[in-house]
């Protein structure tokens, strides 16, 4: 999930994507993974407190981001 995008941002997007989890409206193996050029701690803490299931930032290689959601 790219956090920056135009008409809904990344964290309110996942937000509503795990709204539907919930109602069983999704997949209950569903993974969200932020990705975002901004790095920092707290825009972590962001993304994972709106429910996405891990962060990775850009730039990042294909193998990297195959190795963090095989993790799934």
């Amino acid at each position: 999930m790219d956090l920056n995008m135009p008409i809904m941002g990344g964290i309110e997007a996942a937000r509503e994507i795990i709204k539907l989890k919930t109602r069983m409206l999704t997949s209950p193996f569903l993974v969200i993974v932020a990705v975002t050029a901004f790095v920092s701690e707290k825009e972590k803490e962001k993304c994972l407190n709106a429910g996405m299931s891990d962060f990775i930032p850009k730039p990042f290689t294909m193998m990297r981001f195959h190795k963090l959601v095989s993790n799934y």
